[in-house]
């Protein structure tokens, strides 16, 4: 498993088709929003095996001490395989890097509850929908690990 961060448009290409993949083709959200006003504001990540990419997330500063995870994809041939832990454990050591950040947030869709409370996030708030599928704000204190 090689996760890196997507510095060149060949990465970011595979991050978006990734992200099509899971959230437009599999989940029926529209393409139009599915990319947004903070792709340039976000660093992305890469997961692949064995040259093959598999799964991307994306992470973003929303305030001076709070950042926010967001497009969380991994490619359902890759599912269940601990893919998707490997690349927010990633993901999050690089935000605990930063001493200034001291809230992590996450909209999760409900169906993906459980696998950030393994991670440390928890539900915060009500039921909210994005893209017309339900979801919770969780979030995490960035001293936690």
């Amino acid at each position: 498993m090689n996760i890196v961060i997507a510095r060149n448009f060949n990465d970011f290409a595979r991050c978006i088709l990734i992200r099509t993949q899971v959230f437009v083709i599999e989940q029926g959200i529209s393409a139009e929003i599915e990319t947004d006003e903070w792709e340039n504001d976000s660093t992305h990540y890469l997961l692949s095996e064995e040259g093959k990419a598999l799964a991307t997330a994306r992470w973003r500063q929303i305030d001076q001490h709070t950042a926010k995870i967001e497009r969380v994809a991994v490619l359902k041939e890759a599912r269940w395989r601990g893919m998707g832990t490997e690349l927010m454990r990633y993901i999050l050591e690089e935000i605990h890097s930063k001493p200034n950040i001291h809230i992590i947030k996450l909209g999760s869709q409900n169906s993906a509850i459980p696998f950030y409370e393994k991670l440390g996030f928890q539900v915060i708030g009500e039921e909210y929908f994005d893209a017309g599928i339900p979801h919770h704000l969780m979030v995490k204190n960035n001293s936690d690990r």
